[in-house]
């Protein structure tokens, strides 16, 4: 028992003393116990989570779930090595009798062991051609060639849907035979055939297959097949001389297709691989499909038309990813007004890859014309006869042994449109003339919208970027173009425009928008003719300029030597807003002496000058190019600008604006000189904002004072034209604009601290008669208009603006401008305007009774401005006091002191606790 005592004695002590550490800690620690964040202290960190009770690391679903490799797919019970095509389930039904035409098999058989005449098309019984069944198979039936075949007569299919594919997964070949049977039809008597022909309501396709011409053909003469037989009613034996179309052809399909599904096409020795008339025949080359050549030696024959032959409005060609047409010696894609989208590669043939007549083509984001060689056409992209073209795909790495490597745009009757949208890329393209990159001819149209050209070079000439001729157009919306030519020392590397003598029906032109994310190379837009550049320096949002064809370049030259001035170059601006500012090469004819002048005109839409000619001085700029202003235009077609030298005068000190009171005078200056001959002066004044000019009498020397202003002065221009007896031409200063106003005084001050302003008046008009109750239209300070009675009120003499201190005294600091704007002849439209300035309120010495960073104390325990209320909860609110003050130094007193009260009684609690256990031990 003595032992067992001790140790509750012990352990009542240890009792004693952690009650008392307790104690203490709260005493010295109560604020931080008593106003703790409330915080999840039992929340766990960097464990796994629980998912359903149970942790990340024992889910069996955490482990390693990549695919299992080398498990074969589930063939529902069939051997998997057997072809589909062979399965027992589509060998069922009996033949038909051959001349119904149809068989009830829904797949049929052919292959080089079977025959035609006793074969059933049964697996076990198959056909020997093609030919025989396509001929027999009804609408939805499947043919299946069960090995490589020869043919040797046409597979006309009408009106049915057929899919012709392999019986195994490695394609079969069927090949073009020698002694190909003609046939007859009532459009072209007898002709050379396709190998497969589509015709009325067909759907088509052919899976898994390739078709191999193997370049032989029936025929001397490759050219289109004559189609007027039918009408003549004789036979027409002349086409049995003309090569087969295609490989493949429809003809007169309505709403039927053709579908290659990883098919392959080669070798065709006719006109092309697909042909395709109207109406609306539609081609879709998919999942791999090509149509290539692959033969050592190939008769490329000049007249073929290209793999993809297409006719007519109504015909569409879809060619998806991943496929190609590669190696021809012909177009790849020969569009006549169909229809292409492209988003598969053109890549490696001998010939223009795509050339369209006439079609609507789309190159898509997958789309790339790649490392094709042609002639005069370009070895990428030929557009021309009214064609549009849009290019969101590539065209890289194409040479031409002409003009457009990667891209040719023409009219050849009708103007073709090309457009470069973002994405798009033209780019390391060769050429052996002008226009690498994009080659724009006979008033056809390139927009760039996006994309990058770059990387193009022109072997001869400039332009090796975009080249422009003969009445093109060129309009960059967007996009990156820079960075072409073959040679650090050509000119015109990105842009060049060139004119001939013909016209075109409009001039030739380059239109750059500003507001367009548009980079362009450093000599901007190059004149291959006269050999200049034209460097785009205003800030106005859209520029075109062009070249005058060669009636308005003899007209500008006639005219600006008649005028004394030796022509040097000319050009086409056409600003759309406002005057644009340019550097132009120095002409490499212009002499050292002399200075410079623009002669400006207006022209008609091909350039050729209309109306009155300007005059004005063109400065050398410090990159030694000549600085010249445009103004804006009034016509649509812009103005010509001739550069030209005479020893005329200059203007060497432009008038300055002026602004005046009321009733007041100003004062404009122009100094002028000239090499030889005697300078006359004649000011001018505008009152319509610049657009006509009236002569100011008497005003004939270099320095003109206005009468007394009134307000119908205020807001006219004034400039002088100077002109010089050695030549017949007149310059025009620059305008200066007038400003007439009223006198505005304020009293008794127009500085003030921040809610002590006095009563204000300002005064406008000073002993003039400007009334308040007439002439006062608004009030505005900083922009917002004042309210008369409760802003300001307003009395006559003068006009005299009362502003009260109690609006006043609402302002916040800083400076305001007051505006006061008047009405009524003879003040209308005038205004007054001075600056109110509200400084900070100044606090007099002594006043400041606490100390920095104080706040005076208040009744009931609040601080701050004794005007203020104090807090709710204060001793004299009749409401219980927060357990700790918010603001202040005391702001700890009141915690401490409950924690003593706490402490206090945990320490009582533990004496209590040892008492009982003492007892106990007893």
């Amino acid at each position: 028992m003595g032992r067992l005592g001790r140790r509750l004695r012990e352990k009542t002590a240890k009792a004693g003393s952690v009650a008392l550490a307790v104690a203490l800690t709260m005493s010295l620690g109560g604020t931080a116990l008593a106003f703790a964040d409330e915080t999840d202290e039992d929340a766990s960190v960097g464990l796994p989570a629980e998912i359903d009770g149970q942790t990340a690391a024992d889910d069996p679903t955490a482990a390693d779930d990549r695919p299992e490799a080398d498990v074969p797919a589930e063939t529902d019970g069939q051997d998997s090595s057997q072809p589909e095509a062979l399965l027992a389930s589509e060998q069922a039904g009996t033949p038909l009798e051959a001349d119904v035409g149809t068989l009830a098999l829904t797949t049929l058989y052919v292959s080089s062991t079977g025959d035609d005449t006793v074969g059933t098309g049964e697996a076990s019984a198959p056909y020997a051609s093609l030919a025989k069944a396509v001929a027999v198979a009804s609408s939805g039936s499947t043919i299946v060639i069960m090995d490589d075949i020869v043919a040797t007569g046409c597979a006309r299919i009408t009106d049915k849907d057929l899919v012709i594919t392999s019986a195994t997964s490695t394609p079969v070949t069927i090949t073009r035979g020698d002694g190909f049977a003609v046939i007859r039809d009532t459009a072209r008597r007898w002709y050379n055939p396709a190998m497969i022909e589509l015709t009325g309501d067909t759907n088509a396709t052919i899976s898994n297959i390739i078709l191999d011409d193997a370049g032989k053909y029936q025929g001397t003469l490759f050219t289109a097949q004559d189609t007027a037989g039918g009408s003549s009613g004789a036979e027409n034996s002349m086409n049995t001389e003309r090569v087969q179309d295609a490989i493949v052809a429809l003809y007169a399909v309505n709403a039927g297709s053709l579908t290659l599904d990883n098919a392959q096409l080669k070798n065709y020795g006719g006109l092309s691989a697909i042909r395709a008339t109207n109406p609306n025949a539609r081609v879709n080359m998919t999942n791999g499909s090509t149509i290539t050549v692959d033969l050592p030696s190939y008769a490329s024959g000049s007249g073929r038309k290209g793999g993809v032959w297409l006719q007519g409005n109504s015909v569409t060609f879809e060619m998806q990813s991943g496929t190609s047409i590669t190696n021809l010696y012909s177009y790849a894609i020969f569009p006549e007004g169909s229809t292409v989208n492209m988003n598969g590669e053109l890549s490696r043939n001998h010939s223009t890859a795509l050339a369209s007549n006439g079609g609507n083509v789309v190159i898509g984001p997958d789309g790339v014309v790649a490392n094709n060689s042609g002639g005069n056409t370009g070895g990428g992209v030929y557009a021309n006869t009214g064609s549009t073209l849009v290019v969101k795909g590539k065209i890289v790495n194409n040479s031409g042994s002409g003009r457009g490597g990667g891209l040719y745009v023409q009219a050849n009757g009708t103007p073709s449109t090309a457009t470069l949208e973002e994405g798009g890329e033209i780019s390391g393209n060769t050429s052996l003339s002008p226009g690498a990159g994009v080659n724009v001819d006979q008033a056809s149209n390139f927009i760039m919208n996006g994309g990058t050209i770059t990387g193009n070079k022109a072997l001869i000439g400039s332009g090796s970027g975009v080249y422009l001729r003969r009445g093109a157009q060129f309009v960059m919306n967007g996009g990156s173009l820079l960075g072409n030519g073959s040679s650090a020392s050509t000119k015109g590397k990105d842009i060049a425009l060139q004119t001939e003598s013909t016209s075109w029906g409009r001039m030739g032109s380059v239109t750059l928008n500003s507001d367009a994310p548009t980079t362009v190379g450093p000599d901007q837009v190059y004149y291959e003719d006269e050999k200049k550049c034209v460097y785009y320096a205003g800030s106005n949002d859209k520029l075109t300029v062009g070249d005058l064809n060669a009636a308005g370049r003899t007209a500008i030259k006639a005219d600006v030597a008649a005028a004394g001035l030796t022509y040097l170059e000319s050009m086409v601006v056409r600003p759309e807003y406002e005057t644009t500012d340019l550097e132009i090469t120095k002409p490499s004819a212009a002499n050292a002496t002399d200075p410079f002048y623009a002669a400006v005109v207006e022209t008609d839409a091909l350039g050729v000058p209309v109306g009155t000619y300007s005059y004005h001085m063109v400065d050398v700029a410090p990159s030694g190019n000549l600085s010249v202003s445009i103004p804006s235009s009034t016509s649509a077609a812009g103005h010509a600008v001739a550069i030209a030298q005479a020893p005329g005068p200059v203007i060497t000190k432009q008038p300055e604006d002026a602004s005046v009171l009321y009733n007041e005078t100003a004062t404009f200056e122009v100094a002028a000189e000239a090499p030889s001959g005697t300078v006359s002066y004649q000011w001018q004044k505008s009152t319509d904002g610049g657009v006509t000019w009236i002569d100011v009498v008497g005003a004939n020397a270099a320095t003109y004072t206005t009468p007394a202003l009134i307000d119908t002065d205020n807001g006219n221009l004034y400039r002088c034209a100077v002109a010089c007896s050695a030549v017949n031409i007149t310059l025009h200063s620059d305008a200066a604009s007038l400003a007439v106003s009223l006198p505005i005084s304020v009293s008794p001050s127009s500085t003030f601290e921040q809610g002590k302003a006095p009563d204000t008046t300002v005064t406008v008009g000073s002993s003039l008669s400007v009334k308040a109750s007439l002439n006062l239209d608004e009030v505005i300070l900083d922009g917002a208009v004042l309210t008369e009675g409760t802003d300001y009120t307003s009395a006559d003499g003068s006009i005299i603006i009362n502003l009260p201190a109690s609006y006043l005294n609402t302002l916040a600091v800083g400076t305001y401008t007051l505006e006061v704007t008047t009405k009524n002849a003879p003040y209308d439209g005038l205004s007054a305007r001075t600056d109110l300035t509200v400084i900070p309120a100044i606090t007099p010495p002594g006043n400041d009774i606490t100390g920095p960073g104080e706040d005076v104390p208040q009744p009931g325990g609040g601080t701050g401005d004794p005007t203020v209320p104090p807090s709710a909860g204060g001793a004299l609110s009749g409401k219980t006091a927060p357990l700790m003050p918010v603001t202040g130094d005391g702001a700890a007193v009141l915690p401490l002191a409950v924690a003593a009260f706490v402490s206090c009684l945990v320490v009582c609690a533990g004496a209590l606790l040892a008492r009982r256990a003492r007892r106990s031990a007893k």
